[in-house]
């Protein structure tokens, strides 16, 4: 699989590179092509009919198992994926007394297709390490969504995720849960090569989304490498920096950049064994208000620029939406921005006194004064 390094300033959301990665996985396997038909049948037979969705719901109550929603799969998003796999990991057994009770009383086809589905051994291996795999990648689909996240940091998580799943599943023991443990104790002669050879695919094509050495010049100012760093390190990862963004940097003499980035590695190495700052924004706080660091700044600013994620601005739109309604369509772009700003501080866990917001709102123009 070929593999590209993208330029810093054109890298993609990382939440949805990793959408694209298993998208792409789940496409280019036959066995979870006959899993996604086997989910969506069940869907449509509970969707369509509240008599079977109560019916299951009486069944399981009376066999006190817990029942889940079944979730439709949507082709765009890979997370309806998740949902629709827990779904039917959580209701396998109410669902198979249903589908016993409806082929005893109409011989129902649909119910038969979907309990011989259900009693092959094959697909509950598949279908119980899947939930185990897609249960993974919601959780890292979380933080990726963070708030100023920084690229560095969103790769190096995403990296180590990829590299847990290769030791879980790829290394020479693979690692089952205990109903996989138990399919694969009852039935010996069962096949394991299409679900581990989903998750190659899964963890080639989030390496190729994700490949080792794409921000590799930005390790120079990554807090883990310079807390552990050596004398020369960074130095060569600065210089390519600095051609990189020449038109930014009007630097005359290499020298120079290195000189302060010497400098900076030995501050910066400091006081991060020392525990005085631990993360970049806190690195590009002193930088930038350094004199000394003055062109290395440009280039620790420009690292901390860039959002790994998308999900801030999507966060907007949608508190735009939720702001900006029918009823309120005339409001105009200054109120529309500072009741956001309001909003954006409020869900932050902070507080706004409204007393001390009102009285610089009337000291602003004389006419307010005599309110």
């Amino acid at each position: 699989m070929k593999r590209t390094v993208p330029h810093l300033s054109e890298l993609h959301c990382v939440a949805h590179r990793e959408d694209l990665a298993l998208t792409a996985s789940w496409k280019d396997n036959s066995l979870l092509k006959n899993i996604e038909v086997l989910l969506r049948t069940i869907y449509t037979l509970f969707s369509r009919s509240s008599v079977k969705t109560a019916a299951l719901a009486e069944l399981a109550s009376v066999n006190e198992v817990d029942v889940l929603s079944f979730r439709p799969i949507q082709e765009v998003r890979w997370l309806p994926r998740h949902f629709a796999v827990s779904a039917f990991v959580r209701n396998v057994d109410a669902l198979v007394l249903f589908c016993e009770e409806q082929i005893n009383e109409c011989s129902d086809p649909i119910c038969t297709y979907v309990l011989r589905c259900i009693q092959d051994p094959q697909y509950l291996l598949d279908l119980y390490t899947l939930n185990d795999v897609l249960n993974e990648l919601p959780n890292l689909s979380k933080v990726l969504q963070r708030s100023a996240l920084s690229p560095i940091e969103a790769h190096q998580l995403c990296v180590s995720k990829v590299r847990k799943s290769e030791a879980q599943y790829l290394g020479d023991n693979t690692f089952w849960n205990d109903k996989a443990k138990q399919i694969l104790t009852e039935n010996e002669d069962i096949d394991t090569r299409q679900i581990t050879r989903f998750m190659r695919s899964v963890c080639d094509h989030l390496y190729a989304r994700f490949p080792p050495d794409e921000l590799q010049c930005w390790s120079a100012f990554d807090p883990t490498a310079l807390k552990n760093c050596t004398s020369d390190f960074g130095v060569a990862e600065v210089k390519k920096l600095c051609m990189q963004y020449k038109d930014l940097i009007n630097l005359t003499n290499d020298n120079l950049i290195t000189k302060q980035y010497n400098d900076f590695n030995f501050l910066m190495s400091e006081k991060l064994i020392s525990g005085t700052i631990t993360s970049l924004r806190e690195i590009a706080d002193i930088t930038i208000n350094d004199e000394q660091f003055n062109l290395l700044s440009m280039l620790v600013d420009i690292c901390c620029t860039f959002q790994a994620s998308s999900a801030d601005c999507e966060r907007g739109f949608s508190l735009v939406n939720n702001i900006k309604v029918k009823s309120r369509n005339r409001l105009g772009n200054t109120h529309l921005d500072h009741l956001m700003r309001i909003k954006l501080y409020l869900n932050a866990g902070r507080t706004v006194d409204s007393r001390k917001a009102y009285t610089m709102w009337k000291e602003q123009k004389v006419r307010r004064q005599k309110i």
